[in-house]
């Protein structure tokens, strides 16, 4: 599959979103510590409605990838791993916790940024390409988990459900 979008506005877009990825999940860091840490995290401690804001942030990033033509499979992943970060995030505490270490924008950055590479036939290629494969390889990992926590999360749901009815 080749893009029809000229490198340059392509390698500008991705540096955009690259930026805003960040700023959503690793703009701070805990003095003293490797743990960094960003907006998501931050308004997603507002209870009920931080969450629902910053699902929509994060929905930004799905709908450029979706505008620069990403393929189903990867705006599939991109969409799985926000709601996947959006479940869990509303869950008190362990949603904030999740915050911090799940960044699933920067996750999403980087299925994206490989995906146009193998797409534009390596116009994208940069000093850190290997480095995205690499991600992406454990990425697998990834959504193998998810798909287990959105059972567990689905179970917990119904045995609370059934526990109070």
């Amino acid at each position: 599959m080749t893009l029809n979008t000229d490198p340059k506005e392509l390698r500008q877009t991705i540096d955009k979103l690259e930026k805003y990825a960040s700023m959503l999940d690793s703009k701070f860091s805990i003095p003293g510590t490797n743990i960094r840490f960003g907006w998501d995290a931050i308004i997603g401690l507002i209870p009920g409605l931080g969450d629902v804001f910053t699902l929509f942030l994060s929905l930004l990033i799905i709908w450029q990838a979706k505008k620069i033509k990403a393929s189903n499979t990867i705006l599939f992943k991109m969409i799985s791993n926000v709601l996947l970060e959006f479940m869990v995030g509303i869950i008190p505490v362990l949603g904030d916790v999740v915050d911090v270490y799940w960044k699933a924008n920067i996750q999403n950055i980087n299925l994206l940024k490989n995906h146009l590479l193998t797409a534009n036939d390596n116009i994208l290629l940069t000093q850190e390409s290997s480095e995205i494969h690499k991600k992406n390889q454990s990425n697998i990992r990834h959504y193998k988990l998810i798909v287990l926590m959105i059972i567990v999360l689905v179970g917990l749901a119904f045995i609370n459900l059934k526990h109070f009815s």
